[in-house]
């Protein structure tokens, strides 16, 4: 892992938990850690560490603590895209354009649960598409979080993006409630999940 040194002529842009930085020729997200006790930031430390060689997942580069403000911080590889939030923003996404968006985030969410970790926070804000089309999951949880609440959270997504319901059939409102309860009786695993989203990828 490459030595963490940021100079201030090198700042881009900042927003409230994170500042952009030119750093050995990318430009990398500083993620700041305001209240996260320090057991946790390892945490998720050793998440982007074991999950560094997924492609999906935002690159950890390096990691330390601010010497003006004292907080902690991850060094990630800054995807050149635009986030789900903000496409979902523009209007609601038709259904067949969100079906193959949600499978490609259950394929990676799949491998990151094979190899024993969660991600917990999914939402639009934290997936990032790239003007090729390639998904990317940035910012893990620090917070201790079960594969169960991924799934949660991706039935949650859906109607994040397709928030006009009144296009959607029984079937697919069926394959993404909206209540944890029903999500959680429907679905014990993300594969589960899968098997019944992807039979509608035309």
């Amino acid at each position: 892992m490459k030595k963490d040194i940021i100079h201030p002529d090198t700042f881009i842009a900042a927003g409230c938990e994170a500042e952009i930085y030119a750093y050995d020729k990318k430009t990398v997200l500083k993620l700041y850690y305001k209240k996260t006790p320090i057991n946790q930031i390892e945490k998720v430390y050793t998440k982007y560490l074991l999950l560094n060689k997924i492609n999906e997942i935002c690159t950890l580069i390096s990691r330390g603590i601010d010497p003006m403000t004292q907080r902690h911080y991850h060094l990630l590889e800054r995807i050149d895209g635009i986030s789900m939030k903000e496409i979902s923003d523009k209007g609601s996404l038709q259904l067949n354009i969100a079906i193959k968006i949600v499978v490609k985030i259950i394929e990676i969410l799949i491998k990151i649960h094979q190899n024993g970790i969660v991600h917990g926070d999914i939402h639009g804000e934290n997936i990032i598409i790239n003007n090729t089309g390639v998904v990317t999951l940035i910012d893990l949880s620090s917070e201790e979080k079960s594969k169960h609440d991924d799934i949660v959270d991706i039935c949650k997504f859906f109607h994040e993006i397709m928030y006009n319901n009144n296009s959607l059939t029984k079937e697919i409102k069926d394959i993404f409630p909206k209540k944890r309860d029903a999500i959680l009786r429907r679905y014990k695993n993300m594969e589960q999940l899968y098997i019944k989203v992807i039979r509608f990828i035309k």
